[in-house]
């Protein structure tokens, strides 16, 4: 683990950092909508609920695993996500965690978590995302906080973006993001991890934002590749959870705006995804089931 650690810390170098020397905070204010309005708790979304902003829709919500050594797991009912609606060809959500991602000591957070993230019909495609890390805090000089997101979607792999606060490295890296080849959906994978040797460190808050810039979305093509024909209907019937068969139905045989042309990425974004699968690599095997 520690190889591990001193490798991501080797490659976030190449990126624009913050540097201090002594334990720190830092609060980043991002606009969401207010509490109990339009978001919910992690407990909610993973039992079934779902956040629309404008015409991104976040749902199948799942809690894939979670761990941590001091045997003291996050309480999901605690956790709200909430809408970040300000700016709506970028939407998002952002996650408080009000106490409930910290540890304390000699001792270690794993939380994996996954969802899916979908243009409404006639809404634009996305064509990138941007991780934030919002509010981070440790009580001493040692531990670190990760979080690392993986995107998938029909085609396969698409951006990977990891943000960084080590407290004993003196490195922050706070903001990343990546763009991708236009899709109308795909899964987004997230691995929070916190660790530390006698500090107590705390994940305040931190935000997924997904650029809904591509081209105009087609109802019913499911696939992606710009007409809705049976290719599409196949595609329905391995993962119905894609989108609707009504719309299907209703725009067989119609054409769209192709989105095969790549979004150039940007410069470290090889860097960044070797350090999300590091990061990744790293959950550990045998996880308990928070409480929700």
């Amino acid at each position: 683990m520690i190889a591990a650690l001193r490798l991501v810390a080797r490659l976030f170098r190449s990126q624009p950092l913050l540097r201090w020397s002594t334990a720190f905070c830092i609060t980043t204010v991002g606009w969401a909508s207010p509490a109990g309005v339009f978001g919910a708790t992690l407990a909610t979304l993973v039992g079934g609920g779902s956040i629309t902003v404008g015409n991104a829709k976040f749902d199948n919500w799942e809690l894939v695993a979670a761990d941590a050594t001091s045997g003291v797991l996050p309480s999901l009912t605690q956790i709200d996500v909430l809408p970040l609606s300000n700016d709506l060809s970028n939407p998002g959500v952002q996650i408080q965690g009000n106490g409930q991602l910290t540890t304390t000591g000699i001792n270690a957070l794993d939380v994996y978590l996954r969802f899916r993230v979908s243009a409404l019909a006639g809404g634009n495609a996305f064509a990138g995302h941007e991780l934030n890390l919002l509010g981070v805090s440790f009580g001493g000089l040692t531990g670190r906080a990760v979080v690392s997101q993986e995107l998938a979607g029909p085609g396969g792999q698409l951006g990977a973006a990891v943000v960084v606060a080590d407290n004993e490295a003196g490195i922050l890296q706070p903001t990343m993001s990546s763009g991708f080849t236009p899709t109308s959906s795909f899964t987004a994978s997230v691995n929070i991890f916190l660790n530390g040797l006698t500090s107590t460190i705390n994940l305040a808050s931190y935000s997924h934002r997904f650029s809904q810039t591509g081209p105009a979305t087609l109802a019913g093509d499911f696939d992606n590749d710009g007409d809705v024909d049976g290719a599409d209907f196949l595609f329905w019937q391995r993962s119905p959870s894609v989108g609707s068969l009504a719309d299907w139905q209703l725009h067989f045989g119609a054409h769209g705006v192709s989105a095969s042309a790549a979004v150039p990425e940007p410069r470290g974004i090889v860097a960044i995804g070797l350090a999300s699968a590091a990061w990744l690599a790293m959950r550990h095997r045998g996880r308990k089931t928070p409480n929700t």
